[in-house]
């Protein structure tokens, strides 16, 4: 997809392409697709956001949390403030002023939050527990108060009765309350409050498109094969496995020579060199592969690895060979991506 500029400096017809955006669960940018639907561009972050693998070239800034990320300073701009992935933190504190600490960045759990907006948030979860425990932290020291009248007593003991009660009630509702988080998660799909100075909202984390694609670096580091038998060998030695030929009974079929079998970890592992689309004979290598899997007791497992060719520069599945791989549960790695 393109789109054409005629003013904001640009000159009139000046061309710029657009790729389509993959993320993960928590929303942080793995992969762009160009317009022809391979894979151009790889990310992986650490918790805190900062780049473990991939570079901030080109015009994309859109990366960890599907954030603008700002390379002078190494900043990402989160609307009321920004956000410093190498120390962790905020630079300035929360306008909202809540919480003990207001220079934290999402609870210092970014792992399982986000925060879009720079500004104070508490966790479903921690709301949960913190309703519960006051819930029945108040019953609970109903209960002591009745108990009390009961017996009689009166003055310090009557107080200790009501205390003991509200503490046995509080702890029993914030466990109540933190295993009932989950639920409404699950079924709202809210996973935390934004506590903002113009009021309070509710955060989703949104999965969007997840590419199915994983890193491993430590395996082929280093490693750019200058053919397809070379990427063949490298991953061959990386796991320990052979070319194996396999029969497949199904006339329909034909038998199968995969590029490397690990006989111990029961897995198959096919090697592409450079750019490949779904065509007749990767479908049908794929049928293979499901036979396989279903039929043959030593085979549980199917992996195909990518290479980058260093003719074309391309690698990896089209989109309609991602999905084919994606349905047909085969785990896809992408291998030597800058």
């Amino acid at each position: 997809m393109t789109a054409e500029y005629g003013y904001g400096g640009r000159s009139p017809g000046t061309t710029i392409q657009f790729r389509q955006y993959f993320t993960d669960g928590h929303g942080d940018v793995t992969a762009l697709a160009d317009e022809d639907g391979y894979f151009c561009k790889f990310y992986a972050y650490d918790a805190f956001g900062n780049l473990i693998s991939g570079s901030v070239t080109g015009s994309n800034r859109f990366l960890y949390a599907s954030e603008y990320y700002d390379t002078e300073p190494g900043t990402y701009y989160l609307r009321a403030r920004y956000y410093e992935p190498r120390t962790g933190v905020f630079l300035t504190e929360d306008p909202a002023r809540d919480g003990l600490n207001w220079y934290s960045y999402c609870a210092a759990n970014p792992v399982n939050y986000v925060d879009p907006t720079g500004e104070f948030i508490i966790s479903v979860t921690a709301l949960c527990m913190i309703g519960g425990a006051l819930l029945f932290g108040t019953i609970g020291g109903l209960i002591g108060n009745q108990y009390a009248n009961q017996k009689g007593a009166t003055g310090w003991e009557k107080a200790g009765s009501i205390v003991l009660g509200a503490l046995v009630g509080g702890v029993f509702g914030a466990a109540l309350g933190a295993a009932i988080a989950p639920a409404i998660v699950s079924v709202t799909g809210v996973t935390e409050i934004a506590i903002t100075a113009s009021g309070i909202s509710t955060i989703a984390v949104e999965s969007g498109t997840t590419a199915i694609v994983e890193k491993v670096p430590d395996l082929v580091v280093n490693k750019s094969p200058q053919s397809w038998q070379e990427a063949e060998q490298i991953v061959r030695d990386a796991y320990s496995a052979k070319k194996t030929f396999f029969e497949i009974l199904d006339p329909d079929l034909g038998n199968r020579i995969v590029d490397a079998f690990n006989f111990n970890a029961k897995t198959i592992h096919e090697v592409k060199y450079g750019a490949k689309v779904g065509a007749d004979f990767i479908k049908k290598q794929i049928a293979k592969d499901i036979w396989l899997r279903n039929n043959n007791p030593n085979v549980e497992k199917i992996v195909w690895h990518f290479f980058q060719s260093v003719e074309t520069g391309l690698i990896g599945p089209n989109h309609s060979l991602t999905e084919l791989l994606e349905n047909a549960g085969i785990k896809i790695i992408i291998h030597n991506i800058d």
